[in-house]
């Protein structure tokens, strides 16, 4: 490996961990593994580095450090976005007794290969991979235009969150029993990448996203139901003089906030609401929040941000100011 790529990935780590909020024990590797450790390599493969250590040595619940960890890996990702010749840089932990099942591992603690990879081209079959590729696309594409049709309508929009979801675990299922049959050159494998490389994949976590803000948006700025003792709430001037507010503070929100957050500042909205880690990293990157392991208040808006031992993000209402953040 270039000697100056290699320095420059080990100091990102050093930085990364030097930072963490929780006390590793001893790192027993830090290997890059991906496609850039193989010859199945694209100009948008990531710099996929894994730190290696014993989960066990933090807590005996496995799953509680997978999910602080996991949280860790959060906030580091909404503060950097680090590039090296155009491929991101992407940190991942894991547990050391965890196989990892890879063609290609590259120790950038020893400068050694830990699993060299072959050149051996497979037998692609490429027309398998079109017909795949083209039949998740069709689906893709349909979801959107129904979700555009059907804005405004929650009932719809649930149901197109649904079917999102479940296609998006289809190709998830599709890529694992491709990895564990023929391996990283298997058509389920290379049909994901495709999708992935043509942005594909990024439009369907929109618009799952998308659904999933329009299920509790839509009554919120359906004007044929709004609470008009809210949206017109009186307010008195200095000499005593009544005027209309015909914007209620919480309409008035940032636009480039998530409709999660906008929902809960809404008077009588939910006080727990579950949201996407999308919506989490755009709410602690604008809010400056560092650790989600305990509920943190967002400014005076009324709401909190938190993550649960499963690594489910959510807001909850908090008592101080609601409503009131307006910048």
């Amino acid at each position: 490996m270039n000697p100056k790529m290699r320095k420059k990935l080990l100091d990102i780590t050093k930085e990364f961990l030097e930072n963490s909020p929780v006390k590793l024990p001893k790192i027993d590797d830090i290997q890059l593994t991906g496609s850039l450790a193989n010859y199945n390599y694209t100009p948008k493969s990531d710099l996929d580095v894994h730190i290696l250590l014993d989960f066990k040595k933090i807590d005996e619940d496995i799953d509680l450090v997978k999910a602080a960890l996991d949280g860790i890996r959060f906030i580091w990702n909404t503060k950097h976005d680090i590039k090296i010749k155009g491929h991101e840089v992407e940190m991942y932990f894991q547990d050391t007794k965890e196989p990892h099942v890879a063609s290609g591992l590259y120790s950038l603690k020893t400068g050694d290969w830990v699993k060299k990879p072959e050149f051996n081209p497979p037998n692609i079959n490429d027309a398998d991979i079109k017909k795949k590729f083209e039949d998740i696309k069709v689906q893709i594409d349909k979801l959107e235009e129904l979700t555009k049709k059907y804005k405004n309508d929650a009932g719809k929009s649930k149901t197109l969150y649904n079917y999102g979801r479940k296609l998006f675990q289809k190709i998830k299922k599709m890529r694992q029993e491709g990895l564990k049959g023929v391996g990283e050159f298997s058509v389920g494998n290379l049909t994901f990448k495709f999708l992935r490389n043509t942005e594909y994949i990024d439009k369907l976590h929109g618009l799952i996203n998308q659904n999933y803000d329009e299920i509790y948006s839509e009554s919120f700025f359906n004007t044929n139901t709004t609470n008009h003792r809210h949206q017109h709430a009186v307010v008195r001037d200095p000499a005593g003089i009544k005027h209309a507010r015909t914007v209620p503070k919480y309409v008035e929100v940032r636009g480039d906030l998530p409709n999660s957050f906008k929902v809960m500042q809404k008077p009588g909205g939910p006080k727990k609401l579950y949201i996407n880690h999308r919506d989490a990293y755009k709410l602690a990157k604008h809010f400056g929040v560092k650790d989600v392991r305990r509920p943190k208040g967002l400014k005076k808006s009324g709401v909190a941000l938190g993550v649960e031992p499963n690594g489910r993000y959510y807001l909850i209402q908090t008592k101080e100011n609601k409503r009131s953040y307006l910048r």
